[in-house]
């Protein structure tokens, strides 16, 4: 299902769009899921007939386990600043509804690097990606994401999460304020 959700933005700081591609069942991974950020959009470092794991600086994210879904949605966009998050870089937001999760990246991203996406335990401190928001088992929150812009005028883009499963079918939409 390698497609299955596209965005496009500069995810590595180089000046240059990047490509994300999300693929939710991939062959390679299982039933996990995938994201992979393909730099440079101009196509200059690609070609044709190659694999996506061989694109020159090809960033793969992957989910850690099987129904993760981990690709099935993805946005790009520039959510705030802080001690995590470079103005005008944009951050990357992976949905994985599988799992009822969403995970933010904050930019930049660093070309060639490959991540698994680790669900963090409320008990822990430790946790492989920047940031993730969870709604409970079988609601699929993150089967869509959206950089939504300054929805609450805070100053800093805001995130918009689907979870269609919400309430036992009752179908909510969760807005988070962009980072300060």
């Amino acid at each position: 299902r390698f497609g299955f959700s596209l965005a496009v933005g500069d995810l590595t700081g180089d000046g240059v769009d990047d490509l994300t591609v999300g693929a939710p069942a991939p062959d390679v991974t299982g039933n996990s899921g995938a994201v992979y950020v393909l730099p440079g959009i101009d196509g200059s470092q690609w070609s044709d007939g190659q694999a996506v794991t061989e694109v020159n600086g090809v960033i793969t994210l992957t989910g850690l386990s099987e129904g993760d879904e981990v690709g099935y949605s993805v946005a790009v966009g520039d959510i705030g600043e802080g001690t995590d998050s470079v103005p005008g870089i944009a951050d990357l937001i992976v949905g994985a509804p599988g799992i009822s999760w969403v995970y933010v990246l904050f930019g930049p991203l660093a070309p060639g690097d490959s991540l698994t996406l680790i669900p963090k335990d409320p008990g822990s401190a430790a946790v492989d990606e920047d940031a993730a928001y969870e709604n409970g088992a079988g609601t699929r929150c993150g089967e869509s994401v959206a950089v939504l812009g300054d929805v609450n005028h805070s100053g800093h883009n805001d995130i918009g999460i689907g979870a269609p499963e919400a309430n036992y079918g009752g179908d909510k939409v969760y807005l988070l304020g962009g980072r300060d």
